[in-house]
């Protein structure tokens, strides 16, 4: 059978700064699934993670604690579309939406693994249970995700002024955002603590680099566009 899967030529891992943006004011809210903002203008090129307060009516917009970050899709310069969002009502007035990051692309990206969730397993044998061991998901984690890159040492996401050398060297926590190459841009997005990075400098190759990234709190995963 044909397979359905697309070639991962054109992935891309993007690396947040940290530094949220000035909020943009909201104008509408359309009670749809998903919901299409109506903002000032919001300078998103194509995909980014944002955050919505205030929005009136159409409260569903509004991020929530168990849902703290959405992921936005570009309509045009003053429409975003909130990935995976349902309508509950008509819009009546107000919100901001906030980018919480400026992301770049992490340059030289040859592989990328690993990037998804786990479930703790536990016991959960009883005496009748015909001597099987039975076991129980319970808590949920992010795993290691795993970079292969063409080392630049220059490079803004590579060096250690402010690259992923960096955020080793200062233990520092940052978001990631995984763009895939299918037409609508299906995204991940998590945040992390670089663990790992490892260099080799064959005298007859090109330099690379391993690094590691620890995934922290709940990650945004394949939301819809």
């Amino acid at each position: 059978m044909t397979t359905q899967a697309i070639a991962a030529y054109g992935i891309g891992l993007r690396l947040g700064d940290g530094v949220a943006l000035t909020p943009v004011a909201i104008t509408g809210a359309t009670n749809a699934t998903p919901i299409v903002l109506t903002t000032a203008a919001h300078g998103i090129a194509d995909v980014d993670v944002i955050t919505v307060s205030g929005v009136g009516g159409n409260t569903a917009a509004n991020n929530t604690p168990a849902n703290p970050y959405w992921i936005a899709s570009r309509v045009d310069a003053t429409h975003l579309r909130l990935r995976g969002s349902v309508g509950n009502s008509a819009y009546t007035s107000g919100g901001t939406a906030t980018r919480n990051d400026t992301y770049a692309t992490i340059a030289e990206l040859t592989n990328l693994s690993d990037a998804g969730i786990q479930a703790t397993l536990v016991e959960a044998s009883a005496h009748d249970g015909n001597n099987w061991v039975s076991r129980i998901p319970t808590l949920l984690s992010g795993n290691t995700v795993r970079l292969d890159i063409n080392m630049v040492p220059t490079n803004p996401t590579h060096n250690p002024t402010t690259g992923l050398e960096y955020l080793l060297l200062t233990k520092t926590r940052r978001s990631y955002l995984v763009v895939f190459p299918d037409v609508l841009k299906s995204a991940w997005w998590f945040r992390g603590f670089v663990t790992g990075y490892r260099v080799a400098g064959p005298v007859a190759g090109i330099l690379t680099a391993a690094v590691m990234i620890e995934m922290i709190d709940t990650p945004i995963l394949a939301a819809a566009a």
